[in-house]
């Protein structure tokens, strides 16, 4: 039995999490294939956005086919209400999953710049700036995203980067998407929660 110190949600609020990548050669040989997934899973976050179907999300992953779990073991998370110590009460944190709201799936080559940068301490490296530009272009693939998204008439960024850490709220970028908060909490102020 442990305690919930804290999560991603408080550490970096609307931080990239899960992609959905494949190879260049793959993507090359099956682009349509490729487009499909994309439209696919965008569908499926846009769905999953509406919190009316999160229940329903519970009852189909907890079955015996998918993950075989009681339903009290995934329903904190997708509905946001969250119990951080036995014999506390829930507190609700509506954004803890964002599924499609804020442009949660676009691949901000800004977030993918940040990341690489503070790995380098962790690689053993430093990587110069064209070298972090090019990477980031390689994999974050801001045109593959457009193109699904105006497929589904899905509003996208116009820019692929962006400030990353600054926003303790939701905010306009350029005045025309809403995008989430994205403040990031530094390692002095963890401890010092822990510490209280």
């Amino acid at each position: 039995v442990g305690v919930l110190a804290t999560t991603g949600f408080h550490v970096w609020n609307n931080a990239p999490e899960k992609v959905l990548g494949v190879m260049e050669e793959w993507h090359t040989r099956n682009p349509a294939t490729h487009l499909r997934l994309r439209l696919a899973l965008m569908e499926a976050c846009q769905w999953l956005a509406d919190m009316g179907n999160r229940e329903a999300t519970v009852q189909m992953l907890t079955r015996p086919d998918y993950l075989d779990l009681p339903t009290n073991y995934l329903r904190p998370s997708l509905t946001g209400n969250l119990v951080y110590d036995r014999g506390c009460a829930a507190e609700h944190h509506p954004n803890f999953h964002v599924f499609a709201s804020y442009s949660a799936g676009f691949p901000w080559r800004s977030q993918a710049e940040f990341l690489l940068h503070h790995c380098e301490p962790l690689l053993g490296k430093v990587f110069d700036r064209d070298k972090i530009v090019s990477i980031t272009q390689q994999c974050f693939r801001t045109d593959l995203y457009r193109e699904a998204a105006r497929l589904l008439g899905y509003p996208t960024p116009d820019q692929d980067h962006k400030s990353e850490g600054t926003h303790a709220e939701p905010y306009w970028f350029n005045d025309q998407i809403e995008l989430g908060s994205d403040l990031m909490v530094s390692p002095q102020m963890l401890q010092e929660n822990r510490d209280d």
